[in-house]
């Protein structure tokens, strides 16, 4: 080939690829998450405290055990979502 031609077809390689990058970050939004239960400060001395304590480990087990199902659910969809990519690949690459 021409060199000059390779190196035109270089040159305009490099300056798409350049031009397609941006330099601003790319933000996602935070997903709405209830707030953290407060942390205990001090050890129980009383056995009300103990209680109180346990009443709030054990709310802090549920609200961990939501987000796991909600994130069980999450990856679920975006197995079926893959599926279907291959699907329509699949289908796109027939036609």
């Amino acid at each position: 080939m021409n060199p000059k031609i390779v190196g035109l077809f270089s040159s305009m390689l490099i300056a798409v690829t350049l031009h397609g990058q941006t330099q601003q970050p790319v933000m996602v939004p935070a997903q709405n998450v209830p707030p953290a239960a407060p942390a205990a400060q001090t050890a129980p001395t009383s056995p009300a405290s103990a209680q109180a304590l346990t009443q709030t480990l054990q709310q802090m087990k549920a609200t961990n055990a939501e987000m796991l199902r909600r994130q069980q659910a999450t990856l679920q969809q975006l197995d079926e979502i893959e599926k279907a990519i291959e699907q329509v690949k699949i289908y796109s690459q027939r036609g």
